[in-house]
């Protein structure tokens, strides 16, 4: 089974923001601000790609968001 290592805690995404070059906070997968219930269901039926779990970023210094796809890891 693949899972996503941000969101399983694996790993720490460090994003670098395009506009001011000042690192970005990741945030919760793309699903969730599409759906109220989103967080309820199991991932793998959320996914369009298996293979990647998309993510927001956020820059707190100028306000950009980018999404970014992580690479799903074999559990």
């Amino acid at each position: 089974m693949l899972i996503c290592p941000v969101c399983n805690g694996i790993i720490d995404y460090i994003g670098i923001c395009p506009n001011c070059k000042s690192q970005m906070k990741v945030q919760d997968r793309v699903e969730t601000y599409f759906d109220e219930y989103a967080q309820n269901l199991e991932q793998n039926l959320l996914e369009n790609s298996k293979q990647v779990c998309s993510h927001y970023c956020y820059c707190e210094n100028c306000g950009k968001t980018t999404t970014v796809k992580i690479e799903k890891i074999q559990e």
